[in-house]
């Protein structure tokens, strides 16, 4: 993992934890095995991650969900749902917000926006997918000062914890 370089701009997409069936709960909250392995993240990132300054997460309560967790385990103080970051949404609009900020974000959403967002950031061709989310997932992109390419700094998945 290196160097923190605090010169940076980190975004940190991350996929919300394992939800239970739908058929359980129309709402879909996390499951205990989804709790679980959200937290094993969390904990694991406590070690060697820049904090974010903000949690934004999409309106679905396994997101919130998710994100409650990271924002407590990795003491972040702001969190809070922000529109256009559903399973569909076009994550251009996540682009435009991101330019207009240089805090460092996690964004908890669903699939497939992470991955077309991962697309996005790391100028891949459409339809292409550079990282794969499993839940609990979380990849730091980041950007340096100056610069308007961003690169994948880490992926951490409960299965490599």
């Amino acid at each position: 993992m290196g160097i923190i370089d605090k010169k940076c701009t980190r975004l940190y997409l991350a996929r919300h934890g394992a939800a239970v069936p739908e058929a359980e709960n129309p709402e879909k909250p996390l499951s205990d095995v989804g709790k679980y392995e959200t937290v094993k993240v969390a904990e694991s990132l406590c070690g060697f991650m820049v904090p974010p300054d903000e949690i934004w997460h999409s309106a679905k309560l396994r997101a919130r969900q998710t994100a409650e967790i990271f924002k407590e385990l990795l003491r972040v103080r702001k969190c809070f749902e922000k529109k256009s970051l559903s399973p569909n949404d076009d994550p251009l609009k996540l682009m435009s917000d991101l330019s207009k900020t240089s805090k460092n974000i996690m964004v908890v959403s669903h699939i497939p926006f992470v991955e077309r967002a991962a697309c996005l950031l790391l100028g891949e061709e459409k339809g292409l997918r550079p990282v794969s989310f499993d839940t609990s997932s979380v990849a730091c992109f980041k950007k340096s000062a100056g610069e308007e390419k961003w690169s994948l700094e880490w992926l951490v998945t409960p299965d490599v914890i």
